[in-house]
This record gives structure tokens, C-alpha cells and sequence, in this order.
């Protein structure tokens, strides 16, 4: 008798340990991340930088971090630490960030500091050192800024469309780079980006593959190396893709610009690397390039779409859910081959800059932040004008432009006068026949450089690297 009762009291006594103990698991599993405070910082234009928070973070495995999508540069974030790593921060101005902490069931928490972004002294005249010539494979077609293995100097990704590999080029940080090294991509990679997909913390790149119909999705491993993680099938004939994230769940999502299929395909991510199946929105004849913004102000991701075929631009205000609405279509220039964003009238609106290839010129179209656009304003460059960057060049706080030229052995560069207008064209000497050009900060210096893609095919082809040195 006593011997039954011992057991049963140890049964119960065991039974209430384990059940205690799912208790306290259940409960860990529960709780919340926590999150520290971030202080307000500053950096300067085109630099690179790190945000630590007053404590690190607790129970979380990813972190996102965004802000406006007037801001070009790259923001990441360390789950282990909670430091926000910027690279190539621009344009000028001030921003608000959002840094959002992720635990293993998806429950969040959010912290929001202010970065601002200096303009460095002014140089005016804007000289550059002459280019430098970098290796980077066969056939170099677009490029991105990165810093792929976190040693704060910026590196640089390029596509290579005759070998179908990307290009990993990492910064020694003072205007040089080391040896390409490369990795197999899908069929003619014609355009790259930079995100963290899989929120580690560490610089991912998606590639739009015109040949295959797809969008790859490589992961970094944070020393330079990248795998493929998915290949995500879009429309035909993907030229351009871009990142933002178009439901609002804090997770980065693509677009691609399907030149084929003459529409755009949205693929939402789950923030591990993985995407959902795409879905298309039409824009014009020959979509060729894409860009993300926010045209109407309310807080939801837009885009605008160059088409190369229909001489205009088709502009898809974002629903906040991943969808768009219908294309809204504005003429530019003849045969317009790429779109960027700037502020270029300083009114906190966002306007569009575009490149016409067969009209030699640059199309400037000034937003009202209602989701429209003025008629065009063209500025003359020279031919070819493939791709176009914007920086401040001369350090006066105004937005300029930098255009690779297709055919040619230059970029030109236009200086904006901060209300819309801009100086007739200089020209800068690089490689020859560039199809892309990057703004980076490639000498720790705090002025912005430029590097451009030079597809000199048949011949090996290069990046020219050209450093701000504020000469007389």
C-alpha cells in the first residue's frame, strides 16, 4: 500500500514538473521580441555607416528595416545585434526609419529613428580624376552598389550578358577594387538589385534574366559569395527588376519589366528568400526599365515603367496590397530606355527623369505629389544615352544627372540648378560603349564618385571608376 502510494505521488509530483515545463515553453515561445531604442544620425552623402541600438535585441530571428522610398541607398539589419548597417546613403535629406524585429511565430515589434544625410562641402567646380579601368568579365550590362562582405567599403555587382554570370567586385575602400569573381546567373542577366531577402542582415541580389524568364533570387553569405535560393518565373523577356515591398509587410518583394510580354510582374516575398507566384500588370510596348517611388504620398510603393516602343512612360499608382492600379501613360522622348527619381525642383515631390536613346536627350518630368506629372522638359546629351544616375556632384545641395552613353566612350553629366532646370551637357571620359552607371562613395572621402559598365563586346569588357577630387 505504501509502496502504490510513493508511486502515485511520484507520478503526480512528475506529471506536474512536465506539465509546468510545457507551461514555461509555451510561454517563451509567446513572447514578444524586444527591441532597443535607436539614437538620430547622421552621415554623409553617399557614405556608408552603422546605427547601434542601447540594447541588443532578444527572441528574434529576422529584422526589416525600411523608410521612404525617396531614400536610394541600402539598409540592413543584424537579428544578433540589432545594428542597422547604411550603404551609399542618398539622396540628401532627412529620414524617418522604421526598424522592425520579427520572433520565430511572426509576431513584431517596431522601433523609428531619424537619419539624415549631409551634403558634403561644396566643389565648383565638379572635376573628377580621370577613369580608371577595373576587369569585370565578359559583356558588363548593369551594376549595382553593394557591400556585399560588411567591411564598410562599397563593392560593386555587375551582370555579365555573354557568359549569363554576375560579377562580384569588392572595394579595397579607396577608389580601387579587387578581381571580379563570378557566378553562374540564368540566360542574359540584364539587370541587377540589392535587398536582403531573407532578413539576416546580410546583402542579397535579385537578377532579371531577359533570356529565361525569370528573376533569381542569390543570398549572400556576407563574405562576397552568393547562392541561388529561387528562380521566380515572371513574364517573357524580364530587362529590369527592382525591390520594394508592395503589400507593406515589411518583407522585400520584386518587379520586373517585361520587354516580351509588354507588362510588369509583381512577385511578393515571405522574408526568407522565397517568393510567391507572379502576377502581371500591363504597361507599355517594350517595357525596358523600372523604378519605385511613392507619386500620390500615401505611404504606398509605387512604379514607373520606361517602354521602350511606345515612346512614353506608364506609371502603376500601388493598392498597399500588391496590386496596382491601370497604367497611366506620359509621353517622353523617342525610344526611352531607362527611368529614375529625383527631387529636382526641391519641393518634396517626387519627379521622373528618363533617357531617350533614339532622341538623344533626357526627358524631365516634375510631379505635383498627386500621382501626375508636368509635360516634358528635354535636355540634350549625347547619343546612346542608356542609363541615368543621380547624385550632387558639385556638393550645392541640387540633384544632378549622370548618363551613360550607348556607343560612345563617355557619360555626360548635367548640373541641376534646384528648380527643375539643368546646365548644358559636360562630358566625362570611360570605357567604351557603358550601359549603366552607379553613384557610390568608392574612397571613403564623403563625395560621390561614379563607375560605369562598359560592354566593349567582342572585346573583354570593364568598369570605369571615377573618383570626385575637387581640382581646380
Amino acid at each position: 500500500m505504501i509502496t502504490k502510494l510513493v508511486l502515485k505521488t511520484a507520478a503526480m509530483l512528475a506529471m506536474s514538473i512536465l506539465t509546468a515545463a510545457t507551461a514555461n515553453s509555451r510561454d517563451l515561445d509567446t513572447v514578444a521580441p524586444i527591441l532597443g531604442k535607436y539614437p538620430k544620425t547622421s552621415v554623409l552623402l553617399s557614405a556608408d555607416g552603422t546605427i547601434t541600438p542601447d540594447s541588443p535585441p532578444t527572441n528574434t530571428i529576422s529584422i526589416n528595416v525600411s523608410t521612404s522610398t525617396g531614400f536610394k541607398g541600402k539598409l540592413e539589419g543584424y537579428p544578433a545585434t540589432g545594428i542597422v548597417r547604411v550603404t551609399d546613403a542618398h539622396p540628401a535629406g532627412t529620414y524617418r526609419v522604421t526598424v522592425k524585429a520579427f520572433d520565430s511565430g511572426g509576431a513584431s515589434v517596431t522601433k523609428i529613428f531619424m537619419l539624415r544625410v549631409r551634403t558634403p562641402t561644396t566643389c565648383n567646380p565638379v572635376h573628377f580624376a580621370a577613369a580608371t579601368s577595373v576587369p569585370a568579365g565578359s559583356g558588363p550590362y548593369a551594376s549595382a552598389v553593394g557591400d556585399f562582405n560588411g567591411d564598410g567599403k562599397q563593392d560593386l555587382a555587375l551582370t555579365n550578358v555573354t557568359t549569363n554570370s554576375a560579377a562580384i567586385l569588392l572595394g579595397n575602400g579607396n577608389g580601387t577594387f579587387g578581381a571580379p569573381a563570378t557566378f553562374a546567373v540564368g540566360n542574359t542577366p540584364t539587370s541587377i538589385g540589392v535587398s536582403d531577402f531573407n532578413g539576416d542582415g546580410k546583402e542579397d541580389l535579385a537578377v532579371a534574366n531577359l533570356g529565361s524568364n525569370t528573376a533569381g533570387i542569390y543570398l549572400g553569405n556576407g563574405a562576397g559569395g552568393f547562392t541561388l535560393s529561387v528562380n521566380i518565373r515572371v513574364g517573357d523577356g524580364p530587362y529590369s527588376v527592382a525591390v520594394g515591398d508592395f503589400n507593406g509587410d515589411g518583407k522585400p518583394d520584386i518587379a520586373t519589366a517585361n520587354f516580351s510580354s509588354n507588362n510588369v510582374s509583381i512577385a511578393l516575398g515571405d522574408g526568407t528568400g522565397h517568393f510567391g507566384a507572379a502576377t502581371s500588370f500591363a504597361a507599355g510596348m517594350e517595357a525596358i526599365n523600372i523604378a519605385m517611388g511613392d507619386f500620390n504620398g500615401d505611404g504606398h510603393q509605387d512604379l514607373v515603367v520606361a517602354n521602350y516602343a511606345s515612346d512614353n512612360v506608364s506609371v502603376l499608382l500601388g493598392n498597399g496590397d500588391g496590386t496596382f492600379s491601370s497604367a497611366t501613360n506620359l509621353i517622353t522622348g523617342s525610344e526611352p530606355a531607362s527611368v529614375s527619381l529625383g527631387d529636382f525642383n526641391d519641393d518634396g515631390r517626387q519627379d521622373l527623369a528618363v533617357t531617350n536613346e533614339e532622341s538623344s536627350n533626357v526627358s524631365i518630368l516634375l510631379g505635383d505629389g498627386e500621382g501626375n506629372f508636368g509635360p516634358p522638359s528635354n535636355l540634350a546629351v549625347g547619343s546612346g544615352p542608356r542609363s541615368v544616375a543621380i547624385g550632387d556632384f558639385n556638393g550645392d545641395g541640387n540633384q544632378d544627372l549622370a548618363v551613360a552613353n550607348t556607343g560612345t566612350n563617355f557619360v555626360s553629366m548635367l548640373l541641376g540648378d534646384g528648380n527643375g532646370g539643368f546646365s548644358l551637357a559636360t562630358v566625362l571620359g570611360v570605357g567604351s560603349n557603358p550601359y549603366s552607371a552607379v553613384v557610390g562613395d568608392f574612397n571613403g572621402d564623403g563625395k560621390q564618385d561614379l563607375a560605369t559598365a562598359n560592354n566593349d563586346f567582342p572585346n573583354p569588357g570593364s568598369v570605369s571608376i571615377l573618383v570626385r577630387d575637387c581640382a581646380p
